[in-house]
């Protein structure tokens, strides 16, 4: 018996199986019919090994004299925030690391001159964003980058970057959305997914399944590989 193989089974039993999936963050723009469509991204090459999302609400008080807390006066939800750390490495490639990563990176965090504004992101990880409150529309508001190898000519190879993703959907819009068939969808496959089923949780009509397959160009229905970003179009109304 080939006990590399066996170790090889059980590892991949263990970390749950399947191919490896790539973190990445996903540029989005509107074409002229007004659905999204992916333009660019950043496709990490180590995947982060901790993300922290951050949910805030300010609950304002009414002032009081007594010894109470005041009465509530409402609450006003604050956008959430996705932080984490990803490494790039290029020594082996013997590559700048800024020239390859790091200019992404400044890209997607500078206004754009058309539109005055930041391009809007997607932080994408498999299963992990797999549902639509997970992959929400964001700014890259901050990131910092510490280099930590370089080449004997002073050439960058290495470096760690903490980033800092903030959520530009205010609450109600993103409550809409997530319950509307009127705009477009980012939705990544998932174990036993068919475009049936994506169908009758977007639409709550499984008849519409080929919108999606024309949406992603996908020939054969019956072949969806989990981990695998499907565009899902608006019913336009």
């Amino acid at each position: 018996m080939d006990n590399g193989a066996t170790g090889g089974a059980a590892a991949a039993q263990v970390l749950g199986g399947g191919k490896l999936v790539k973190a990445s963050l996903v540029v989005l723009a509107e074409d002229q019919k007004g659905d999204l469509a992916e333009v660019d991204k950043i496709e990490f090459p180590i995947n982060p090994e901790k993300i922290t999302i951050q949910e805030r609400s300010e609950n304002n008080r009414s002032p009081t004299t007594g010894p109470g807390d005041g009465d509530k006066q409402g609450e006003q939800k604050q956008p959430r925030e996705i932080k984490f750390s990803v490494v790039f490495d290029t020594y082996e490639a013997r590559e700048d690391v800024r020239a390859k990563y790091i200019s992404k990176l400044q890209k997607f965090s500078r206004i754009e001159d058309e539109l005055h504004v930041p391009p809007t992101l997607i932080f994408t990880w498999g299963e992990f964003t797999s549902d639509t409150e997970s992959q929400f529309p964001c700014d890259l508001e901050e990131f910092n980058v510490n280099y930590t190898m370089f080449l004997p000519d002073g050439t960058p190879v290495r470096c760690t970057v903490d980033l800092l993703l903030r959520d530009v959907t205010p609450p109600d819009e993103q409550a809409r959305r997530n319950s509307s068939p009127d705009h477009a969808k980012l939705h990544t496959v998932r174990r036993g997914d068919t475009l049936q089923s994506i169908a009758y949780r977007e639409y709550d009509k499984a008849s519409e399944w080929r919108r999606i397959a024309d949406a992603n160009g996908i020939d054969d229905p019956l072949r969806l590989e989990p981990g695998t970003r499907l565009l899902v179009p608006p019913i336009l109304k």
